[in-house]
C-alpha cells in the first residue's frame, strides 16, 4: 500500500505558499547552440581567470624573492585553444 501526503495550502501562510509554487528560470539559451555558446563563453572566462591569478602568484613570489615592487598591469590578447581571451590582465614587475 502507497501512503500519498496531501497538503491543504489554503491553510498555509503566504510565504509558505509562494515558495511552494514552481518557478520560471530564464535561461540565457533556449537552443543546442546556445548551450554551447554558454558553455564556451564561461570556460574562456574560467580560463581568464586561472592565468591571471597564476601571473599574480608568479609575480608574487619574485617579488618576494627579489624585493621589489609591482608596477602595475598591462593587457594583452591571447590566442588559445579555446579561442581569443581578450584584455588579459598581465602584472609587471
Amino acid at each position: 500500500m502507497v501512503a500519498s501526503l496531501m497538503i491543504n495550502t489554503q491553510k498555509l501562510p503566504k510565504e509558505v505558499e509562494a515558495t511552494m509554487k514552481p518557478r520560471k528560470q530564464n535561461l540565457p539559451f533556449s537552443s543546442p547552440e546556445g548551450i554551447m555558446t554558454f558553455i564556451h563563453k564561461e570556460v574562456k572566462k574560467l580560463v581568464k581567470n586561472l592565468i591571471e591569478n597564476l601571473m599574480l602568484e608568479e609575480r608574487g613570489i619574485y617579488l618576494e624573492e627579489q624585493e621589489d615592487s609591482g608596477n602595475g598591469f598591462y593587457t594583452r590578447n591571447l590566442l588559445t585553444n579555446y579561442g581569443e581571451i581578450e584584455s588579459l590582465r598581465v602584472p609587471q614587475v
